[in-house]
């Protein structure tokens, strides 16, 4: 078996055949805290995740993370100007991308968010592949410090925190600048 810093981070496009493994993963606990929150049937899972495959023109991407041969988590991305009326509450700049992710119960809490994170960067957000970015945010919950402190192990640097309507808490703005990964 290979140290956890050797093991291969890749990310594959989410297909419907995903959508069991995700509804799993999204009614996990320890996910369901901070992603969701709520319990999920097949129906309401596919009903979410569908729009993020099927979506045309595009907004958001979607991906299954991969560690080794294993599906470990799911990450997503986006470019926040595609979503007017919660980059109104951001007030991002032009060019900024936004990730949203969690990991599967048996990859949280050993090492991989921020090498996942920055990985992800380079090879979608800041490459030009999806769009073109310079900076990206986050917006963890600021009691969700486990997830403040991956963020930070990668770089990202909180610039506010804002109150987003229909959320049942703020959201803690975190953003990293393109030449802080490439």
């Amino acid at each position: 078996m290979l140290p956890d810093k050797e093991i291969n981070i890749s990310f594959r496009v989410m297909t419907a055949a995903d959508f069991p493994r995700m509804t799993g993963w999204l009614n996990n606990p320890e996910v369901r805290q901070w992603y969701g929150k709520k319990s999920w049937t097949p129906e309401s899972a596919s009903a979410y995740l569908k729009p993020k495959i099927d979506e045309v023109p595009r907004r958001t991407y979607s991906y299954i993370i991969q560690l080794g041969r294993a599906d470990a988590g799911y990450i997503q991305t986006y470019l926040l100007s595609s979503y007017e009326n919660y980059d109104k509450y951001i007030q991002s700049e032009e060019g900024t991308a936004g990730i949203d992710l969690f990991l599967a119960p048996d990859y949280m809490h050993k090492g991989h968010g921020s090498r996942i994170i920055k990985k992800f960067m380079q090879t979608y957000i800041f490459s030009g592949k999806l769009f073109s970015a310079d900076k990206c945010t986050v917006g963890p919950e600021p009691k969700n410090i486990s997830a403040i402190r991956m963020y930070e192990k990668a770089g990202f640097k909180w610039i506010k925190t804002v109150d987003i309507p229909d959320e049942d808490e703020p959201e803690y703005i975190m953003i990293i600048r393109k030449e802080v990964i490439c």
